[in-house]
């Protein structure tokens, strides 16, 4: 949507901004949403050409008011600014997000960064390959993070959720990354204990057995640390807590 700069009965950008900063006042970051929400609705998410035009002096026509205010008062009663605008930054990425998914966190950007740090300097010595999964997707962040770095490499991604799926989809397809739609716990079967990394950021909608698994591999401390490791467990820590098939038997970790 253009901004129509020469419509007399417009209001100035500027003050369109001002007003939604006011309204956006019990959210983090006021102005910086009342900005991107306008940049998503007049200039395809840029910001700078937003801050540009409102400097300028440019005017909204009544009809772009309007649309623009319906999406402030969303993102007033709390609306995640990602549903709104569809789309969410993640490691160099943009990913698809909105209802039924939840938002990548930044500190998730750690785990991506903690699993380079290895899989860049390991090779599979079978096929040459290296072959990584991410357990309880999502949105597919883990996953499309770690394809768009290590394009050679075969990454699985899991998710069961019926919301989450279309997002997943969207994000992980063009990127070449196998996705399942299934519980993590029985998912590649006929993969289990070949893959070099096993990733995942679990929401609290994954399972409770993962979770629990999760629990046991990082006891609770006063400052619980970020999931920045592959799992790994004995067969018989694998019977006793249901971890996912997909871990290899390796002691190794990072």
């Amino acid at each position: 949507m253009k901004v129509n700069v020469h419509d007399p009965r417009g209001e100035e950008l500027a003050q369109v901004l001002t007003r939604a900063t006011a309204a956006l006042a019990q959210v983090p970051s006021p102005r910086v949403d009342a900005e991107l929400l306008a940049a998503h609705l007049l200039y395809d998410g840029s910001r700078s050409r937003l801050q540009h035009a409102a400097l300028m002096g440019e005017r909204l026509t009544p009809d772009q008011v309007a649309e623009y205010e319906a999406l402030v008062t969303r993102r007033a009663s709390r609306e995640p600014l990602q549903h709104i605008t569809g789309s969410a930054p993640f490691y160099r990425l943009e990913l698809a997000v909105g209802p039924g998914v939840f938002v990548p966190r930044p500190e998730t950007e750690l785990l991506v960064e903690e699993a380079l740090k290895v899989l860049t300097a390991r090779t599979n010595s079978a096929t040459g390959l290296l072959r990584i999964v991410d357990l309880c997707t999502g949105s597919g962040a883990i996953a499309a993070a770690i394809k768009s770095e290590l394009p050679n490499a075969q990454v699985f991604a899991v998710e069961l959720s019926e919301d989450a799926i279309p997002y997943t989809r969207k994000n992980l397809e063009p990127l070449g990354v196998h996705l399942v739609q299934g519980d993590a716990l029985t998912a590649l079967p006929e993969l289990a204990g070949t893959f070099d990394a096993v990733l995942s950021k679990p929401s609290t909608r994954c399972s409770l057995t993962l979770r629990t698994f999760r629990r046991r591999t990082y006891p609770p401390t006063r400052k619980p640390p970020c999931t920045t490791r592959t799992w790994h467990c004995t067969a018989e820590e694998r019977t006793a807590c249901r971890c996912p098939p997909q871990l290899p038997p390796a002691p190794s970790s990072f």
